[in-house]
């Protein structure tokens, strides 16, 4: 395979220059190779701006550029999908325009987050602790601990440090969700108490946790390096996951129950570990949605889903149907309103609703 033909069919798709010929030759290329149809789509459905649309001079051009240039490389070598190809400066030149242009007009994108992250904050607000260690987000935050490690809380959630952090152990409390970038140090591992029910422990990684006090649920998505993961006071093994994997910890299971001789025994707690996957709506993973000020979700329960429709809309939200809970949902949502994402999901979900007040009744 020509690595350089390639990049100059992409090259010349998103700057409008490729002939008939050329497009069907690029297509046939992704269909022989389905692997790296995700790769260049990331490119290869953008056209991006010229520096004169941005009012740039030559020498901000070139700045913008080499910086840019640099957060794409990581994006293509992350992916695994191509090589970059530097003898063909000038196909480079449009590529990278192109897709600084991405990374410039549509915010946030999934694969940012992934493997660049040093303008996150540039989209979150920077918190102002309350109290020292105690760190509250009322809008989606970007904080930096005393360790250099990078945190980005959701809207509702709470981080405490411990008084001693960073001196002989890293141990945080979280109380709602938060993506973490974790400084790396082997002696002082990292350690999350997510709610009172689930650790995380990690030396150095990017990860998500969410644990909202009034979900029935806590979860925790890795997405690079490694995190071992255990419930709190309970016999359990300790799970460490893969990248791109998530593990869920449904909390409902683990109420106590009496047995037949009037003691109190401990239900098993069930868990489910899946794979983080695109979602099909945009092909990005819904698990940090929030960061990017999305609501969106991928193949969830509508149960699920009504916790984050209740904490997105300050809405308390109430089934007449319990089969209803059980119905799963993808899609994937910026800007609309209640009725606007309820009428959307009832395309594909048989279900009515009526909105009272704050309260949503769904039902058949």
């Amino acid at each position: 395979m020509d690595e350089s033909r390639i990049w100059l069919l992409v090259a010349k798709k998103i700057s409008n220059e490729a002939s008939q010929q050329e497009l069907a030759e690029l297509d046939a290329i992704f269909k022989a190779n389905p692997g790296l149809q995700y790769a260049f789509s990331i490119i290869d459905k953008i056209k991006g701006p010229s520096a004169q649309d941005y009012g740039l001079s030559e020498a901000e051009e070139n700045n913008l550029i080499q910086k840019k240039s640099a957060e794409i490389d990581m994006i293509v070598e992350a992916e695994k999908k191509i090589k970059r190809v530097s003898h063909s400066r000038v196909v480079l030149r449009r590529i990278r325009w192109a897709a600084a242009g991405l990374l410039l007009l549509i915010g946030l994108s999934a694969v940012y987050y992934f493997y660049t992250k040093e303008d996150h904050s540039r989209h979150l607000t920077q918190v102002i602790p309350r109290n020292e260690g105690i760190y509250v987000a009322d809008t989606p935050t970007s904080i930096t601990l005393q360790d250099g490690t990078q945190v980005w809380l959701n809207s509702g959630s709470t981080l405490k440090c411990t008084k001693d952090f960073g001196k002989k152990e890293r141990q945080v409390m979280l109380s709602g969700e938060a993506y973490f970038d974790v400084k790396q140090d082997a002696d002082k591992p990292f350690i999350i108490q997510a709610g009172s029910f689930m650790k995380v422990k990690v030396l150095g990684t990017a990860f998500n946790v969410k644990a909202y006090p009034n979900d029935p649920y806590v979860e925790a998505s890795l997405i690079s390096g490694k995190i071992a993961v255990k419930m709190e006071d309970h016999r359990g093994e300790q799970i460490i996951l893969k990248p791109h994997e998530k593990v869920t910890f449904y909390l409902d299971d683990s109420s106590s129950v009496e047995s037949a001789q009037g003691k109190h025994v401990e239900n098993q707690v069930k868990y489910h570990i899946n794979a983080l996957t695109p979602n099909p709506v945009d092909q990005h993973i819904s698990e940090l949605s929030w960061m990017r000020g999305e609501l969106a979700f991928n193949d969830i329960s509508f149960i699920e889903l009504a916790y984050d429709l209740e904490r997105t809309y300050h809405v308390n939200i109430r089934f007449k149907d319990e089969q209803l809970k059980e119905y799963h949902l993808t899609g994937v949502f910026k800007g609309e309103n209640l009725n606007e994402v309820l009428q959307a999901l009832q395309v594909t979900t048989p279900f009515h609703y009526e909105i009272r007040n704050k309260e949503v009744i769904i039902y058949r």
